[in-house]
């Protein structure tokens, strides 16, 4: 079966890196266990057992304990051996990291941190480091005898403190509505001590101080622990405004290939030297420069004061990493579809000396959809599958976030019952307003042709003739071949994730639209929305992830030919898991498991997932997926075609598996449908089993 093939393929894949561990492995010590633990933990098995180490939010139970110690993970700079941690037959496939003792004593320091910021004020850590005795250490002693280790930070936090009172005292002649701002601006409450809000108070009051003209000023805070055992403190903050000043010139560190003297021209314009210091233009500044991929890192910060008060503006720019070529694996199975890609990105964030950036891709692979057995069985769903393609942004000022950009692709495409080759290209602006929000305007030209192999055609001629039976008592649609499109797009993107290929909190909203354009001669409108979010729970180690999709696309003439690439599909690993790739099809479809799958012009999901990072590398996942695609809208009682219908959702749940790998991201999943009635002729398989691997590009 294709998910045996694919797992055969993924399990020869990880034994030649296998074959490859020794010599790629660093030398010996290596570090083969790390962990947080309490004094009595238990450092043997998958996961530690620490019942004496609090919980974040208090208590003391083992749940508690293990997500308190997942998320101390985070303060560890040594690079953790995740492959090591996560399965036994991990630690045979993979070369184990090299053991940084001096890097493990420097993290002692680090986790105290990370307790303290979480309220144990009265924290001691100290590092345990043994050789690994354990079966999962015997691995790298085919190498070198005794060259595994492993290491526990071992954690006595001690009871956890709580602030009583938070008091603000100001230096004497501060103006007085200085003063006001600045009571006004501090977020620290009463209650269980934060580090991180003790320091976001901090930050507040600087920032406050900054956009009333002082740029300087000097803001600390310190904890008086208040007489008595209960372990409660006064937070104190003290805030020196400084004097006010005027802005001095802009200086750049940091950039190394761009063109130092026209970018500091251009930064200079937003903040003239001699005006009076503004903190939100200084902020604004610094968030205009992050909205440009030509830098990884960007930092705004007032430099020395001059003698004349005027204070310069620093910019600590990180450049982004220079041009690089990055391959690209995709691997897709379920019971009735295999198909497997290979290719090679390359990315460059600058072009010439300005602010640009090109990104181009490439790859080409084989899906196979064969039914084996039944009354069904063909073999004539094949075909080759690839994809190219080309991108070009030039930044116009930095501060106005507006850059143009060029972007070309083609594709090559196999589905069941037909092949389709297409290309599409459009030049246009982009306007970044902050960070998080892009909206492109641009004109979109392309093409595309549909093509059968022998065998196929019995399959998809039907849908490309005149005269055809109706479908489930409806008008069947009939499909164009080929056709050239025009069209004005839009495209609106707002990403507010913390880690973009691993969100773990925040939301994505997604739209693209083209409010008019041609195919052919028939014109047409077409809209898509997606919206993601990411809920962290228990320290982050349950991430909810609720999603709502909706596509909608409208035929301005009677009698108009349909355009298979234009239609919205559901089915398969990324929408709905219950149903194979693309097998979910309007109701009435009447069509087997071998015929063309003929999406919809309306589609609705709805998904709700859960996902528990058993480590944090290794996420399981539970979830339930709801949706369908329609021929219409709305019903059209003339030719009796059948708009949406919400009793005619599909809904499948099911579990699944999650894990980033040196070939891609793996995921691998089981669902089961829980709507009996499918509104298709065809019968569907109650389970649907998912494998793929994707690397992000």
């Amino acid at each position: 079966m294709p998910p045996a093939f694919a797992l055969l393929l993924l399990a020869l894949g990880l034994r030649g890196a296998a074959a490859e561990a020794p010599r790629a492995a660093p030398p010996p010590p290596w570090l083969t266990e790390l962990r947080v633990v309490g004094p009595d933990g238990d450092l043997g098995g998958l996961l530690p057992v620490h019942p004496d180490l609090p919980g974040r939010f208090g208590g003391a139970s083992e749940r508690e304990a293990r997500d308190t110690s997942f998320s101390a993970r985070s303060a560890i700079s040594h690079p953790a051996p995740a492959w090591w941690q996560l399965l036994p037959v991990a630690r045979r496939l993979f070369p184990p990291p090299a053991l940084d003792r001096a890097a493990l004593e420097q993290d002692v320091g680090r986790v105290e941190a990370w307790f303290r910021d979480q309220g144990y004020l009265e924290v001691d850590v100290r590092l345990h480091l043994e050789p690994d005795p354990t079966p999962w250490g015997r691995a790298p002693g085919r190498w070198s005898p005794d060259g595994a280790w492993r290491a526990a930070f071992v954690v006595e936090p001690g009871p956890r403190w709580s602030v009583a009172r938070v008091e603000l005292q100001v230096e004497p002649g501060t103006p007085r509505g200085l003063r006001r701002a600045l009571e006004a601006a501090l977020p620290v409450d009463a209650g269980v001590y934060s580090g991180e809000a003790r320091m976001a108070a901090e930050a507040a009051l600087r920032r406050t101080a900054a956009a009333a003209g002082h740029p300087l000023p000097y803001v600390v805070s310190v904890l008086v622990p208040d007489p008595g055992p209960l372990r409660g403190a006064t937070l104190l903050l003290y805030v020196d405004a400084g004097e006010p000043a005027t802005f001095g010139p802009v200086e750049l560190r940091g950039l190394r290939a761009l063109d130092r003297a026209g970018v500091r021209r251009r930064l200079a314009r937003g903040l003239p030297e001699g005006e009076p210091w503004d903190g939100d233009r200084v902020d604004a500044l610094e968030e205009g420069l992050r909205r440009l991929p030509a830098f990884a890192g960007v930092r705004v910060v007032p430099g020395e004061p001059g003698v004349d008060g005027a204070v310069p503006v620093v910019a600590e720019l990180e450049e982004a990493p220079a041009a690089g070529l990055k391959p690209l694996v995709s691997v897709s199975s379920e019971p009735s579809l295999f198909s497997a890609a290979l290719g090679v990105g390359w990315s460059h964030p600058r072009v010439g000396r300005g602010l640009a950036r090109a990104q181009a891709r490439a790859s080409l692979g084989y899906r196979a959809m064969p039914v084996i057995f039944g009354p069904s069985t063909f073999y004539g769903n094949h075909g080759p599958i690839g994809g190219a393609a080309l991108g070009v942004e030039r930044f116009g000022p930095p501060l106005s976030g507006t850059s143009a950009f060029i972007e070309l692709e083609g594709m090559l495409d196999a589905q069941r019952a037909i092949n389709e080759a297409g290309a599409r290209g459009r030049v246009g602006l982009r306007w970044r307003p902050g960070p998080r929000l892009s909206l492109s305007v641009s004109p979109e030209l392309g093409a595309f042709q549909s093509f059968a192999w022998q065998g196929q055609e019995v399959y998809a001629d039907p849908w490309f003739a005149a005269g055809a039976e109706p479908m489930g008592g409806g008008p069947r649609p009939r499909f164009r071949r080929g056709g050239f499109e025009r069209a004005a797009r839009v495209d609106l993107r707002w990403v507010a994730v913390d880690d973009r290929d691993d969100p773990r909190e925040g939301a994505v909203l997604e739209a693209r639209t083209h409010p008019f354009g041609w195919i052919g001669a028939d014109p047409f409108s077409r809209l898509r929305l997606d919206a993601r979010g990411f809920v962290p729970l228990a320290q982050g180690r349950l991430v909810l992830s609720p999603r709502a999709a909706a596509g909608w696309m409208a035929w301005h003439r009677a009698g108009a030919l349909e355009a298979l690439p234009a239609r919205f599909y559901l089915g398969g690993a990324a929408d709905l898991r219950g149903w194979g790739a693309r097998m979910v099809n309007p109701p009435g479809w009447d069509g087997d498991i071998n015929d063309l799958r003929i999406g919809g012009n309306t589609m609705l999901l709805g998904s709700l997932e859960g996902a528990l990072h058993l480590w944090p590398q290794l996420a399981a996942v539970a979830f339930v997926d709801s949706g369908r695609v329609w021929e219409r809208l709305l019903d059209d009682p003339a030719t009796g075609a059948r708009g949406v219908d919400l009793r005619e959702l599909q809904t499948s749940a099911g579990l699944g598996l999650r894990l980033p790998t040196p070939l891609g991201r793996v995921e691998t999943s089981a669902a089961v449908r829980l709507s009996p009635e499918t509104h298709q002729v065809e019968r569907v398989a109650p389970l649907n089993v998912h494998l793929t691997i994707e690397q992000p590009f």
